[in-house]
């Protein structure tokens, strides 16, 4: 996975770090994400990871309700 982000995909660690809370999606892992960073660059990543992440959920909610 290192390989792919860093050679192939060429991504910033902290953009990647950002996306990665964002898809959890948990605030206080980009509280500590951005405090490591000494920067606000994770915030990138987190933005529109958590916006799908948040929408996903709801639809997958409603889906697993409606299945059981």
């Amino acid at each position: 996975m290192h390989f792919l982000r860093r050679q192939v995909l060429k991504m910033n660690p902290a953009i990647l770090l950002g996306s990665l809370t964002g898809a959890m999606p948990s605030t206080p892992s980009l509280i500590m994400v951005t405090s490591v960073a000494t920067s606000a660059v994770p915030a990138l990543g987190y933005a529109g990871t958590y916006t799908f992440a948040n929408v996903l959920l709801t639809f997958a909610g409603a889906l697993l309700i409606k299945l059981f």
